[in-house]
């Protein structure tokens, strides 16, 4: 065990000469020439690193459009169930299916208008950058 130790100091105070002979023998770049190459390094990273412009999907139109629609259809639909539950119940049906599908229609408008706003704070996000 002892002469596979010896051999690995061996090689590797072998190996460290080798490494010292090439370096030695490596003519040194000229500071200026180093800082050159090192500045240039920088900027292509840092270029690579730096957020790229995100075009807009072409189908986001489209759906922000299905998003509100259905966004309209459900807040109608929820609106006029819960109406139609309480009328029946109750015993005023068309007053409350009326009344409540407003309501929902007052939702629906309201979700719509929030994912505009939404939408536009994207778009507006996507221009300053």
């Amino acid at each position: 065990m002892t002469r596979e130790v010896l051999t690995e100091v061996g090689s590797l105070s072998i190996h460290r000469a080798s490494v010292c002979l090439e370096t030695e023998l490596m003519p040194h770049p000229k500071k200026s020439e180093m800082s050159g190459t090192i500045q240039s390094r920088i900027a292509t990273a840092k270029e690579e690193l730096r957020p790229q412009a995100i075009a807009p999907h072409p189908a986001e139109g489209a759906q922000l459009a299905w998003r509100m629609a259905i966004d309209l259809v459900a807040g109608i639909g929820v609106g006029a169930a819960i109406g139609y539950g309480l009328g029946s119940l109750i015993g005023y049906l068309p007053i409350l299916l009326a009344a409540f599908t407003l309501l929902g229609f007052a939702a629906g408008v309201n979700l719509m208008m929030r994912s505009a706003r939404e939408f536009r704070r994207q778009q507006e996000e996507r221009s300053c950058n």
